[in-house]
């Protein structure tokens, strides 16, 4: 009884002991001074952009390397062995991804120490993202989307934050979008009035349009659609009947076309591109329509002469200014 008792007792102290030692572990190391933490993020899977929200969904692996003296390998220890954690046991940083429109979702935490006291992390996440996108030179667009990563101010958890680049990378696809490469950013922001700026490592995901698709989709037909109207220069000269007919069948073609193709059109509270260029095509429609306009009231004035010169005129004159007109609108886009 007595030996049971002892041995109860010891266990009792020694649990007690890795319970404190837990307990330890679970506070910041370095004693007030702050702990350098390398993060890196590989994306794996860009879901969703969102133009009418500017938001993106995305999903990858958080990475995390800092070091705890306190967890080295002490003396007589096995230096080749990796010790596993779980949340909770020891000392993690609180980070925070500060334009995630709701709490990311965390998978699969890995927490591995190696014997000089390196603690590697690894988390796979799933969030939406916020982002500013840059939309006026839509569908021919390039796009930097935002992963901003912060830790949470707490006075007991002193960082600073690192840009870990070996740990860093994309291996996103996404059918509309072609991945250019994930760029990071080291700087401070500052939350409240007064308060010292937090440490932040931005990621940015580069990924460009795939623009073929409104190229053959919208581009083409809608010039095809233009041009269709100018075939009514070539009719003969007084048949006003079949020039207007042409030129509003034209119009109303275009009309409902922009209705047709308005769900894959981003919506937007400013002019894009594809915006500017439905309008310059409206407007040499209509343009087609005043010209027939002008040339029924010379042959009415008697002045055919001058109705066939004027002809002449328009039958280059559309063409080109249509040419000129839409370079230079994509410049100004574009710039």
């Amino acid at each position: 009884m007595l030996v049971a008792a002892v041995l109860v007792c010891s266990g009792s102290r020694a649990a007690r002991g890795d319970t404190q030692d837990n307990l330890a572990f679970t506070t910041p190391p370095n004693q007030g001074q702050p702990v350098e933490v390398r993060i890196g993020v590989y994306l794996t899977n860009l879901a969703q952009i969102d133009e009418l929200l500017e938001q993106f969904q995305v999903k990858g692996t958080l990475f995390a390397r800092w070091r705890d003296p306190r967890l080295a390998a002490k003396p007589g220890e096995n230096v080749d062995r990796v010790k596993l954690f779980r949340p909770g046991e020891i000392w993690l940083p609180k980070l925070e991804m500060i334009n995630s429109v709701s709490p990311r979702e965390q998978h699969d935490i890995t927490i591995t120490v190696d014997p000089s006291g390196t603690v590697e992390y690894a988390e796979v996440f799933a969030v939406t993202l916020s982002t500013q996108l840059r939309l006026r030179s839509f569908p021919f667009d390039s796009q930097s989307l935002a992963i901003l990563v912060r830790p949470l101010r707490s006075p007991d958890q002193p960082v600073t934050l690192v840009a870990d680049s070996t740990r860093c990378g994309s291996s996103v696809q996404l059918a509309q979008w072609r991945t250019l490469g994930l760029d990071t950013s080291i700087g401070t922001a500052t939350t409240l009035e007064n308060a010292p700026p937090l440490p932040q490592v931005s990621f940015y995901l580069r990924v460009k349009r795939r623009y073929i698709f409104y190229v053959w989709k919208v581009f083409v037909p809608l010039v095809v659609m233009v041009m269709i109207s100018w075939t009514a220069f070539w009719i003969r000269l007084d048949d006003h009947y079949s020039q207007m007919t042409v030129a509003l069948t034209t119009i109303l073609t275009v009309i409902a076309f922009a209705f047709s193709i308005s769900s894959s059109l981003p919506r937007l509270p400013y002019l894009t591109l594809i915006d500017a260029f439905f309008l310059i095509s409206y407007l040499f429609v209509f343009s087609a329509i005043l010209e027939h306009v002008a040339i029924h009231n010379l042959l009415d004035a008697k002045r055919e002469s001058t109705a066939r010169r004027f002809r002449q005129f328009s039958r280059w004159l559309f063409p080109v200014a249509y040419l000129i007109i839409n370079t230079v609108v994509a410049w100004r886009f574009a710039a």
